[in-house]
């Protein structure tokens, strides 16, 4: 059987009326258009859960980032960005392993991940934020395959690939990694 290009494309691709969507201000979605970042995402919820079970996500509105649960009241001295892998879709505000690490280390931790972004988007993220009031001493960038990790991790694969980037004192220092069952990150 043969699959035409254009079909394959129809399918993949944005229709004018979903961009449309996206752009109509009267009607909010939650995606905003944004001139620097592409878009930004606002309160929604998925059946995109275990089982489809109802996701909730819930934004900041002063500089978009996941709600902070743990520790909420505290000062944050973590920020991290990249695409769905950091910001957790698929599990609810309180769920993400930003979450979890606040709560074990008693202090709140940003999450500005959004699905769908790439590396540039999450770098431009990560300099509009670190040049206002929510600038935090260290910065998680994930990159690489991250997404595709964790989708391999749970499906017994091996040996993907990435790089997380983390900014002590304004120096970025990359660390490479490895996934494999059992281990999220590898070292290398």
């Amino acid at each position: 059987m043969q699959i035409d290009v254009r079909t394959i494309l129809d399918a993949a691709a944005y229709h004018e009326v979903e961009i449309d969507r996206v752009l109509d201000k009267d009607n909010p979605s939650f995606l905003e258009f944004d001139p620097v970042l592409g878009y930004v995402m606002h309160d929604h919820a998925f059946n995109d859960g275990a089982g489809n079970a109802l996701t909730t996500y819930r934004f900041e509105s002063d500089s978009n980032h996941r709600k902070l649960i743990n520790h909420a009241d505290h000062p944050c001295r973590v920020n991290t960005y990249s695409d769905s892998f950091t910001m957790c879709a698929q599990v609810n505000d309180g769920e993400t392993w930003q979450e979890y690490l606040a709560a074990n280390i008693g202090e709140p931790i940003r999450n500005y991940g959004v699905g769908g972004y790439g590396v540039y988007q999450a770098y431009r993220k990560a300099m509009r934020v670190e040049d206002t009031a929510h600038a935090a001493e260290y910065i998680i960038l994930t990159s690489g395959k991250t997404t595709t990790c964790a989708t391999s991790m749970r499906r017994g694969g091996t040996g993907q690939a990435g790089c997380v980037v983390i900014c002590l004192a304004g120096r970025p220092t990359a660390i490479p990694y490895t996934a494999s069952p059992g281990h999220m990150f590898a070292m290398t």
